[in-house]
């Protein structure tokens, strides 16, 4: 496990490994007292390690969140809902656009699979369902979670975006009782990201920041800028890091190296990487 310590005051978060070689998201924040904020998850492949994880935690999530309509952030908690992998759930965050709007958006790709999966394993949730909204401020054990960004402006984002339900992603900044802050962007594109930008300006300032899209085609250089972090935690496998689609390095179409430039640029020098292992904040 990678350790990066900046003192988040007893607070953790851990950016769990893939198990498989696909994508996926998972963020796992931990409180003093033994609370659990957990932000999406993952594939269903990862479902058993994210359940070993939380077992090993006390088996007892507290908030979820999931933050869009894609099966590498929400298989792995859609398949924990219906039971049988000894881990509960408290308060479920999600906020969708219309199922109808999902389906013409983006065709096919909703899950991997196919929409009416989605759903009926969405169904599955036995708890309390709260629709985020922008403004919203939920508090965990001194925490807070700060939502900056909800679905509701959907309809800014059609078919001409490269993928107009990654804009759909709802955006959580935390804060943390000592100052420090993580923000959570999910897979938020470049139209979107400058929705956000022109929306908080430099109030997106935070010590830690999620990279949107696993690093690659997410929002543009100038949200970076604004949130200016110490720490960049990058939801990304190594294929997608050297950008090599099996042909060796450098060999793809995703721009992950522009990312890094930006990055190095500002100069940040910690860095969380997927394929790295776990990678634990704190």
């Amino acid at each position: 496990m990678k350790i990066i310590d900046i003192d988040l005051g007893g607070y953790k978060i851990l950016q769990l490994k893939n198990s498989s070689r696909t994508q996926m998201m998972s963020y796992i924040i931990t409180t003093p007292s033994g609370k659990i904020f957990v932000i999406d998850g993952g594939m269903e492949a990862d479902c058993g390690y994210l359940a070993r994880v939380l077992r090993s935690m006390g088996g007892k999530v507290d908030v979820l969140l999931i933050s869009h309509a894609h099966g590498d952030h929400f298989g792995a908690p859609c398949k924990l809902f219906k039971g049988g992998y000894g881990v509960e759930f408290g308060c479920l965050l999600i906020n969708l656009p219309p199922r109808k709007w999902l389906t013409k958006a983006e065709p096919g790709s909703v899950v991997y699979e196919t929409p009416d999966k989605f759903y009926e394993d969405l169904a599955c949730y036995k708890g309390l369902t709260i629709k985020p909204r922008q403004g919203d401020v939920y508090t965990l054990d001194g925490m807070e979670i700060r939502v900056l960004k909800d679905c509701s402006d959907y309809m800014r984002y059609d078919e001409t975006e490269k993928s107009p339900i990654n804009d759909t992603s709802i955006v959580v900044q935390v804060c943390f009782p000592n100052g420090k802050t993580a923000l959570f962007l999910g897979d938020l594109g470049e139209h979107s990201g400058d929705v956000l930008a022109e929306m908080y300006g430099e109030d997106l300032r935070s010590d830690i920041v999620q990279m949107a899209h696993h690093g690659q085609q997410g929002t543009g250089k100038n949200v970076y800028e604004l949130v200016n972090p110490s720490v960049c935690l990058w939801p990304t496998p190594d294929w997608l890091w050297t950008n090599d689609s099996g042909k060796g390095y450098n060999s793809g179409p995703w721009e992950t190296f522009e990312t890094r430039e930006w990055m190095e640029s500002l100069g940040v020098k910690l860095h969380g990487r997927e394929f790295d292992g776990d990678v634990l904040v704190k």
